[in-house]
């Protein structure tokens, strides 16, 4: 099957880890990001160089740039099925190629559903199948606002990008706590009830700039990191933090399976999506107060065996959220025809 990633496919990113999963079941896949396309239409309001002049066109603009490209390129191509995360492409791109040869096109949606922006809801209804990441509770909405067919297909584990070191690599636990992640005001609110505590928090700078000076998270501030490095900070926290954006809901984020690939012991922000996969004291450990917050770090900085058993029980769930698996059933919802997504579960279709 060709499959065309809309979307950026860089390691690290989602569509990236969906790619090269659909490499690996044998597809042929190419990736071509909106903010790609823009450059590559080589309009007159672009630098020389590849940078856009911001200040002297607006986003919409480059929006329509890119997929003049990006149409260019589906007709060109003529694939199977069209995959992306929605950012950037416009109803009229898929409209325009599903009508020249009736491709399939997918959206699998990574963000908070306040980030939903109007290219995003207005193309909702073209899509054969709309996929949220963070959550089931945003299904419904999607549905209200157009989207034929939904399904909740989390995140996952990307072991390529994030390699778990093997059981008997020795490595150093050289903090209490450790949070790898940008900087959010309810980040540094939680990080706040660990005064006292060894902490480590790795990000952008913006947790230097914009962290109030003398709060935890300013004074345990590391610097950022990416790939291996994120491995190695993950893994020298006795207990790492899963601080889910306030934003989400009752939503999970990527570093829910991240940290579980990772063979990381996780002290979570309680959700109820991920509940549905993660059991409190079993494969993590879930906070939702500040007090119970600094209450299970000392707990558990107090008994290593039991992080010890519930971080090995976690690293054995992982290889059942990996991306290669999240294709596999991304596929099998798309191909099915007898059957419709209604909330998340499969149902047959209706006559």
């Amino acid at each position: 099957m060709r499959i065309m990633i809309a979307g950026a496919t860089s390691a690290g990113l989602l569509m990236g880890s969906y790619a090269r999963a659909f490499e690996a079941l044998g597809h042929e896949v190419r990736g071509l990001s909106v903010p790609e396309a823009a450059v590559a239409s080589r309009s007159p309001w672009l630098r020389l160089r590849r940078v856009p002049i911001v200040s002297r066109i607006g986003r919409d603009q480059l929006i329509v740039e890119g997929n003049r490209v990006l149409t260019t390129e589906g007709l060109r191509w003529r694939p199977d099925l069209i995959v992306t995360d929605g950012e950037g492409v416009l109803a009229g791109t898929l409209g325009t190629l599903k009508g020249a040869f009736n491709c399939r096109a997918v959206m699998i949606y990574p963000d908070p559903l306040m980030d939903l922006r109007p290219e995003i809801v207005q193309a909702l209804p073209i899509y054969d199948l709309v996929v949220y990441a963070c959550g089931r509770f945003g299904l419904p909405f999607f549905e209200a606002l157009g989207a034929r067919r939904t399904a909740f297909v989390p995140f996952a584990w990307d072991e390529a990008i994030h390699v778990r070191p093997p059981d008997d690599a020795r490595h150093a636990e050289s903090v209490d706590v450790g949070f790898v992640g940008e900087w959010r005001p309810d980040r540094e609110e939680w990080l706040e009830a660990l005064a006292g505590f060894d902490v480590g928090v790795w990000g952008s700078k913006a947790w230097r700039t914009k962290a109030a000076p003398g709060s935890v998270g300013r004074r345990a501030w590391r610097g950022r990191v990416w790939g291996d490095e994120y491995v190695r900070a993950s893994r020298q926290s006795r207990i790492t933090l899963n601080l889910v954006g306030v934003t989400n809901g009752p939503g999970l984020n990527m570093r829910a399976f991240e940290t579980a690939g990772m063979g990381c012991f996780v002290l979570a922000t309680r959700t109820a999506a991920q509940e549905e996969f993660f059991r409190d004291g079993e494969h993590l450990a879930y906070f939702e107060s500040a007090e119970e917050l600094r209450e299970k770090v000392r707990f558990y900085l107090d008994h290593p065996d039991e992080r010890h058993r519930i971080a090995a029980n976690l690293a054995a769930l992982a290889y059942q959220h990996t991306y290669r698996q999240r294709a596999i059933e991304l596929l099998a919802l798309l191909n099915d025809a007898s059957m419709q997504s209604v909330n998340g579960v499969a149902q047959p279709a209706r006559a």
